[in-house]
């Protein structure tokens, strides 16, 4: 408690670190824990429709193996390979029998979690929500938009990490394709902040400090959620045995739901004191 509240006054010196402070306040009057765990709980549930939407996709566009082109965002969420990797195959193999009814079927199953970060987005922003149909369909579209943007930025995002200097140029061309990953996230994160925020939200310029938030909490939490992933799956396999993997990939998921969900009270906060001076 006392190196809580240590914490906390240190963060309460510094202008950003009262800005934090007050959306974790916002955070907390909102609800919106309860809001991060159904959100991580519903991108658990959209993983698979998703892989099958991202693969039928893939193998239309792309001539190389599209499972690979997977495999490789999946290497950036930690604990979520080795609970996909056995299923990936069977995967590829299910995707090659979807027609478009089903394919769409897919798509609307994983809309739920577009759904979902929409209507926690309302909530932050104020801003009132859409009957069912249309917020579903809303929901429908933004999954669409995004799992293109989200497509790009995996194409090439894999294009960037595979430049490859030799000698001494090695450290600068490295410190240049993490910056540019890292810009490709910063778009990727605003974007999904401006789409998915119902309509009467705030311009996108007002989505970027959450989007800068999210951006370096990302880059962290790819950095120490492989250990906390791991501790968190040895824990449970103790008790659970093979379903470990799926607690160590909730436990990121809710890190990851709350930290995007902290990132919007960042900007709504900021938004709403640049209206009243």
């Amino acid at each position: 408690m006392e190196e809580s509240s240590g914490m906390r006054r240190t963060l309460a010196q510094s202008r950003l670190g009262r800005r934090l402070l007050a959306a974790l306040e916002r955070f907390k009057a909102d609800d919106l824990g309860t809001m991060a765990a159904a959100l991580a709980f519903q991108a658990f549930l959209s993983l698979f429709p998703l892989m099958l939407l991202a693969l039928s996709i893939a193998g239309f566009l792309l001539a190389d193996d599209p499972a690979e082109w997977l495999r490789r965002f999946f290497d950036a969420v930690p604990g979520i390979g080795p609970l996909v990797e056995r299923d990936l195959d069977a995967v590829v193999e299910a995707r090659g029998g979807l027609g478009l009814i089903a394919l769409a079927g897919v798509a609307w199953a994983a809309s739920g979690l577009t759904g979902r970060a929409s209507d926690a987005l309302g909530r932050i922003f104020r801003v009132p929500g859409r009957n069912v149909v249309r917020r579903r369909a809303r929901s429908l579209v933004a999954m669409l938009v995004l799992g293109a943007a989200l497509f790009a930025a995996l194409v090439a995002s894999g294009a960037i990490a595979a430049i490859h200097a030799e000698g001494w140029w090695w450290l600068p061309v490295r410190a240049l394709t993490l910056v540019a990953i890292a810009g490709l996230e910063l778009a990727f994160f605003a974007g999904t902040y401006a789409v998915l925020t119902p309509a009467g939200g705030p311009a996108l310029r007002d989505h970027l400090p959450g989007a800068l938030l999210m951006t370096a909490g990302w880059e962290i939490l790819k950095l120490v959620g492989g250990v906390l992933v791991v501790a968190v799956v040895n824990r449970s396999s103790a008790l659970y045995g093979a379903i470990g993997a799926v607690f160590g990939l909730l436990v990121f998921l809710r890190v990851a739901a709350s930290l995007y969900l902290v990132g919007a009270e960042l900007s709504a906060l900021l938004a709403e004191r640049r209206a009243d001076p």
